[in-house]
């Protein structure tokens, strides 16, 4: 999930542009990024090569991302603790590295799932430059 901003005069409106991707699938291009203020970074619990994916992923959102992009590490799949594969605090441990939030949830009980969108719409909120001022940071210096 990425989340790009836009402003309308003096409106700071956040969109929520979500995106279901497969291992098969080919790399998001840069386009696809650009704009995106936040992410959520999502691994299944009861799979190790989701988590393992996650560096990689991370990787390409840093490459391609605003340098201020807001990332959160969300272990899905809460509800599967008798066939996890990733500890909770391998995942913690992970997101504290590279300076992440991070949230397990269930998709199927709907636990944290809530929790997830806000803490990172909070953290948006009070990290994140201004479309304004990221709109200023673009604009050529006059000489």
């Amino acid at each position: 999930f990425f989340f790009n901003d836009t402003a309308t005069t003096e409106i700071y409106t956040e969109q929520i542009v979500g995106s279901v991707r497969c291992v098969q699938e080919t790399a998001i291009t840069g386009a696809y990024y650009r704009g995106s203020v936040g992410a959520l970074l999502v691994y299944d619990i009861s799979r190790q090569q989701t988590f393992m994916n996650i560096e990689k992923w991370l990787k390409e959102l840093h490459e391609h991302a605003e340098a201020h992009i807001v990332v959160m590490l969300i272990g899905n799949k809460s509800d599967l603790k008798h066939l996890r594969q990733v500890k909770t605090e391998e995942a913690a441990n992970f997101a504290e590295k590279h300076n992440l939030g991070f949230i397990e949830t269930s998709a199927l009980d709907s636990s944290n799932v809530e929790t997830a969108f806000y803490r990172l719409i909070t953290c948006l909120l009070y990290t994140s430059p201004s479309p304004r001022d990221r709109q200023k940071s673009r604009m050529p210096s006059s000489a």
